[in-house]
């Protein structure tokens, strides 16, 4: 696992975080350029909670116009056109991180149990792959995801 670019951290709000918990999105849309190589998102969920409840696989990013991201994703977006298109509104690119799966924690984790200095991002932040794994160890997480997880070209 590469330690400079393949993790990051992201913050989602509850109801889609449940879309992806059930398998209705398998697909996050971000206006930002993220690295091809992404690997592996923490996931914070903002408002409320305030904390890191899981993570995700990632299969792929894509990128491309909001119109030609919607027309090949649209069926795995769990969101309505009218919601995206607001998403998008007045943006030329759209970025989508494929999901291959997602994994709750069954405890929550505080970010400063990660790392003291680490605060919640706006858009995404990098992180090491030793925070990755103090997240998965605070979180009591029995799995650990390997290198052998495949990647799609």
């Amino acid at each position: 696992m590469s330690t400079k670019t393949s993790i990051i951290l992201l913050p989602f709000f509850r109801e889609y975080i449940d879309l992806f918990q059930r398998g209705k999105k398998k697909i996050e849309f971000r206006k930002v350029t993220l690295p091809d190589h992404l690997r592996y998102i923490l996931v914070y969920q903002c408002a409320t909670l305030k904390k890191v409840v899981g993570y995700m696989v990632v299969k792929k990013v894509v990128s491309g116009t909001p119109d030609e991201i919607w027309i090949q994703y649209h069926h795995i977006s769990g969101v309505f056109r009218d919601i995206y298109d607001t998403y998008y509104a007045n943006a030329k690119k759209a970025v989508g991180i494929i999901i291959d799966r997602y994994v709750p924690f069954e405890k929550p984790v505080a970010l400063t149990d990660i790392d003291e200095n680490l605060k919640p991002p706006q858009s995404f932040c990098y992180l090491s792959e030793n925070a990755f794994v103090k997240a998965l160890e605070v979180a009591e997480e029995k799995i650990i995801p390997t290198q052998t997880t495949k990647r799609l070209s």
